[in-house]
């Protein structure tokens, strides 16, 4: 019978590995495991910085009106990221169905998803402080098509009249006074057709 044996070279490599002390393999492994686990922790934390401040945004617009919560929103205050987890946070108080995109970047353009009267609709989230992009909209809209659902395109900037022409029964632009109502927990209509949702 035939006998193989590995090369030379590798036999030295394996012995080389078992000469490493344990106090080097203890942080090669735990370096491993904050590589492995550092995007869930970070999501973990985005979700619970949103909770403080939508808390934190009601709170000024109990004291200092709407004015004030769009600098707030708009200031260095209130991350890109954690304005996503805002948004669906403010959509799952409501005791809607909500899945959160696992990554923030290269997610196709859609921040988010939630069910609600048995529809799914799409989320995407922006933090702007002047007007939005016509394409950008355009973009997310023609992604939400292919996918044959609702479309929600939420910001804190401004729409000009080439976005807001856009909206159809099943794709809303929410900004402004709708975007505060929502993240706030008040009472706000969402499409033309009347997605209502209630405190």
């Amino acid at each position: 019978m035939r006998q193989y044996s590995l090369p030379n070279d590798i036999i030295s490599f394996m012995s080389y590995l078992v000469m490493v002390p344990w106090q080097i393999w203890a942080i090669i492994c735990a370096l491993l495991f904050c590589w492995a686990t550092a995007k869930p922790v970070k999501h973990r934390w985005r979700i619970l910085q949103a909770d403080k401040k939508l808390k934190m945004l009601i709170a000024i617009g109990q004291e200092s009106g709407p004015q004030c919560q769009f600098g707030y929103l708009r200031s260095k205050s209130v991350n890109p990221y954690t304005f996503e987890e805002m948004i669906l946070t403010a959509l799952h108080s409501r005791k809607l169905k909500i899945r959160r995109s696992i990554r923030y970047s290269g997610d196709g353009g859609i921040d988010g998803r939630v069910w609600a009267n048995g529809q799914l609709i799409l989320i995407q989230a922006k933090l702007y402080s002047g007007y939005i992009k016509p394409q950008q909209v355009r973009e997310f809209r023609s992604i939400c098509k292919k996918q044959k659902a609702l479309a929600i395109f939420c910001h804190s900037g401004k729409s000009g009249p080439s976005s807001r022409e856009l909206i159809s029964k099943d794709f809303d632009i929410v900004s402004g006074e709708r975007m505060l109502r929502l993240l706030c927990g008040r009472t706000v209509t969402l499409f033309p057709n009347g997605i209502k949702l209630a405190v």
